[in-house]
């Protein structure tokens, strides 16, 4: 009965308690606009200080040899409930932990029913303890009712700490007798090292109380708190079931970090005035960068230079300009090769320089436009005059002039991978150094195409029986595709062939064009690959699939019906 009473009283208790926590944090509901004092004041990465973090609490419930994790102390069979009380000091270390100083005292009873007769046995207890522990207390869970602070708590605790306790002790034939110093004046109280675990659940019932309703095992580190060593080595225990209030201490203006909801305080902070108007002057400060960056991109007349820094508005379309937006005034040069802008050029220098004169500019175009259409590959052999210094330097030199020439054509669009070049200092001039006009001259880039070596002819081979170009073909087709794409005039022709071991008597006897078929399979398989490389079609001329005729000598050789299995590639 005693058991049916406390459980019924503590669900009433919760379910009181629940009901207030909600009817509480109603009465706190917020707008987005319109936040609590709490949040008002509180930051989420504010630091501890801005929170009330010390509550006390008080207490009292009932004890029980039993626990409710199973088991009970074995030197007595009946364990009624007894009384309990305590008294704690929390700091709230974190939203969700804390550390706790508790002093509990109480009572706990037993005794064996039925009362035993033979003189000496034991017939029961009564154990006085007061109990002093530190725990971590560490919050699980939390209920906020879709609300901006937290309602209900639901926690775990654990420590260690030590028991004074004086167990009382009946016997058959005896009176009670104090289980330590039982004749003498001393003190009768034993002292023991205990660990106390736990949960519970918190109510909260405004900023300043919330109803605490918890439970504790307590393990003991020895097998006489019921005064008996009966059942040593095993060691005892008791439990301790309290409902309670506790007070938070500080400052009514700070909030309870035991209570505070860190994702409310985020969003109560994204609604701040201070930082709304922040966000909304940096809005200002983006736009007139903005505008800025608008006004320095902005060409009326499109020579590539803005309207801010162009010296000369208003230039026609198609004008060279220089830096300031300013047409050039070309001047004739005296030392250009070939008059004109005629591609392939040789291109002049100043005197120990590697920088591109303006006048070239037409010569270096018309080369790039025709090196793009090509897809040409050239070498840009850079030379130097005698007198501009060192061997070293003057080779150093002519390779500078051809890299100057290489970045202006691949600025202009032709691939980096078509040009090559080479310093060949004062060596090979083109006229006499021993004169102003002709160290001139001597100071150039030529131009020099590359012939690609020819692939041709070449055989892509099959396995038996298969079209599909194998993977170690695929790089001699590359080869080709690379040779005709720079070579666009190149024309091929293709011829499929197979060997007679490839093609079965049977379906020859059904399909007499078998191996023709599997030729004319093989060609269509190289042409897909080259056409897929970016090959002109065009280029592809005759495709002709000679099946086993035609075969290489020597068929019996595994080389030759190994050849067989091939297309032949061959250059017009």
């Amino acid at each position: 009965m005693i058991k049916t009473y406390l459980t019924t009283a503590i669900l009433s208790l919760a379910y009181f308690g629940t009901a207030y926590a909600q009817n509480t944090s109603d009465s706190t509901k917020t707008t987005a606009t319109i936040t609590s004092s709490e949040t008002q004041t509180a930051k989420v990465f504010g630091g501890l200080g801005q929170y009330r973090k010390f509550s006390i609490g008080v207490n009292g419930g009932v004890t029980s040899a039993v626990i409710a994790t199973g088991g009970r102390n074995n030197d007595f069979n009946a364990h009624p409930i007894s009384y309990g009380f305590g008294l704690y000091l929390k700091e709230q270390l974190a939203h969700s932990f804390a550390l706790q100083l508790d002093i509990t005292g109480g009572k706990v009873k037993g005794k064996n029913d039925p009362a035993p007769t033979a003189t000496g046995d034991y017939v029961s207890y009564d154990t006085r303890f007061w109990q002093a522990s530190l725990s971590a207390v560490v919050n699980i869970a939390t209920i906020d009712f879709i609300r901006r602070k937290n309602a209900v708590n639901f926690y775990l605790k654990g420590g260690a700490g030590m028991a004074f306790y004086d167990p009382k002790v009946t016997r058959v034939g005896t009176d009670e007798f104090h289980f330590h110093n039982p004749t003498t004046d001393g003190s009768h109280y034993v002292k023991e090292f205990v660990v106390p675990v736990g949960a519970g659940v918190k109510f909260r019932l405004s900023d300043a109380v919330a109803l605490d309703l918890g439970y504790t095992q307590t393990y003991v580190d020895a097998d006489n708190f019921d005064g008996r060593n009966q059942a040593y080595p095993t060691k005892d225990h008791y439990s301790y079931a309290y409902a309670g209030l506790a007070f938070t201490l500080g400052s009514k203006s700070k909030p309870v970090l035991e209570w505070v909801n860190p994702v409310a305080m985020m969003y109560n902070e994204l609604y701040d005035a201070t930082l709304r108007q922040e966000v909304e002057a940096l809005k200002g400060r983006i736009a007139n960068v903005e505008s800025t960056v608008n006004n320095l991109k902005k060409d009326s007349d499109g020579d590539g230079v803005s309207d801010q820094f162009d010296h000369c508005p208003g230039t026609p379309s198609g004008a060279v300009v220089d830096g300031s937006g300013c047409p050039f005034l070309f001047e004739h040069d005296t030392t250009q090769a070939f008059p004109g802008a005629a591609s392939y050029s040789n291109i002049q220098f100043d005197f120990n320089s590697s920088i591109l004169r303006t006048s070239s500019y037409p010569a270096l175009d018309a080369t790039a436009s025709n090196l793009r259409e090509s897809g040409k590959t050239i070498e840009l052999d850079g030379f130097a005059s005698k007198d501009e210094g060192t061997a070293a330097h003057k080779i150093k030199l002519s390779q500078d002039r051809a890299n100057t020439i290489k970045t202006y054509l691949v600025n202009s669009g032709v691939a980096s991978q078509n040009i090559k070049i080479k310093g060949f200092g004062e060596t090979h001039p083109i006229a006499d150094n021993a004169t102003a006009e002709g160290r001139e001259l001597n100071r150039r880039v030529e131009f020099k195409q590359v012939e690609a070596s020819s692939p041709f002819p070449l055989r892509v081979v099959f396995d038996a029986h298969q079209s599909v170009v194998k993977p170690a073909m695929q790089n001699k087709l590359e080869e080709i595709a690379t040779y005709l794409i720079a070579n666009p005039g190149t024309q091929i022709d293709l011829k499929g062939h197979c060997n007679t071991q490839e093609i079965p008597r049977m379906e020859l006897n059904n399909d007499s064009n078998a191996p023709v078929k599997l030729s004319q399979a093989r060609i269509n398989s190289v042409v897909n690959y080259l056409i897929g490389r970016h090959v002109n079609g065009t280029q592809i001329k005759d495709k002709t699939a000679l099946g086993t005729a035609s075969p290489l000598s020597g068929i019996n050789s595994y080389d030759r019906q190994f050849q067989n299995r091939s297309v032949e590639i061959t250059k017009r």
